[in-house]
């Protein structure tokens, strides 16, 4: 699944490469095969199935509900936790605000979010003649949203490049607004707001090496990220048998000549 999620925001750009369309179309069979039958009763797919039955819902729209849930949120929000671990691993100040604060997680989420657009861009049909900074957008025109330029509009957000648990970054676009929400949103917030629980109730330091970023035309994120969770206690004690040994392992002192 992770694949089929990649390679469906790959399909950007001039060079695309053909072979991949053989994997959206393993994406499509795998859709298509999914029924009432096929599925876990008492799982949200079937509880849209269920919908479907009833008529609150069709069965175009139940769907595409569970595309949207299959394909493009695993990859995202996978990618999102990346860039928040690496964030806090960078900016162990922030790191230690949150374990003193841990009513600030929300917030540490939402400027995660904020600060690494997950979602490079995508593209609107523009409903009527719009002016954007003394530029006309004509009615009809397609426009790319770069939502990574916007997260980091220093007109909006003072320091935008910094890395703040204590900003409120709840008007941050990556996840869209309006209509055009994303429909997973909360539960993508809720896995990180839950992982970061548990990173703060275990007492942990966090580190990380260089990360690898992914080459994908429309996602931004790592594709390794080397990273290391040890509990404060064995830190400090590593620390102190640290500072111990190089005492042992001072030189005696040097005696002048003339003092002996």
């Amino acid at each position: 699944m992770l694949t089929w999620a990649a390679t469906t925001f790959n399909q950007i750009g001039p060079d695309v490469d053909l072979d991949e369309f053989g994997v959206l179309a393993e994406a499509r069979s795998f859709m298509s095969s999914l029924s009432p039958a096929t599925v876990r009763s008492g799982s949200w797919t079937g509880d849209l199935f269920k919908a479907v039955d009833s008529g609150r819902l069709s069965l175009a729209e139940a769907m595409a509900a569970i595309s949207a849930y299959v394909i493009p949120s695993l990859d995202t929000t996978i990618l999102s936790k990346g860039h928040l671990l690496y964030d806090l691993a960078q900016n162990p100040d922030q790191w230690t605000k949150l374990r003193e604060n841990p009513e600030k997680i929300p917030f540490a989420v939402l400027e995660g979010v904020r600060r690494n657009a997950v979602v490079r861009w995508f593209s609107r049909f523009a409903v009527e003649d719009y002016e954007v900074d003394g530029a006309l957008v004509p009615k009809d025109s397609r426009v790319m949203l770069l939502y990574g330029s916007a997260n980091r509009d220093e007109r909006r957000y003072a320091n935008p490049d910094s890395f703040d648990v204590d900003r409120d970054a709840r008007d941050q676009l990556c996840w869209g607004t309006g209509t055009h929400m994303c429909a997973g949103m909360h539960l993508a917030r809720l896995e990180m707001e839950v992982m970061l629980e548990a990173l703060v109730e275990a007492d942990v330091e966090v580190t990380a090496g260089p990360p690898t970023v992914s080459l994908n035309r429309g996602l931004y994120g790592y594709s390794e990220l080397p990273f290391r969770i040890e509990r404060r206690d064995s830190v400090s004690r590593a620390r102190t048998q640290d500072d111990d040994k190089r005492q042992s392992t001072k030189m005696p002192p040097v005696h002048r000549a003339d003092s002996l």
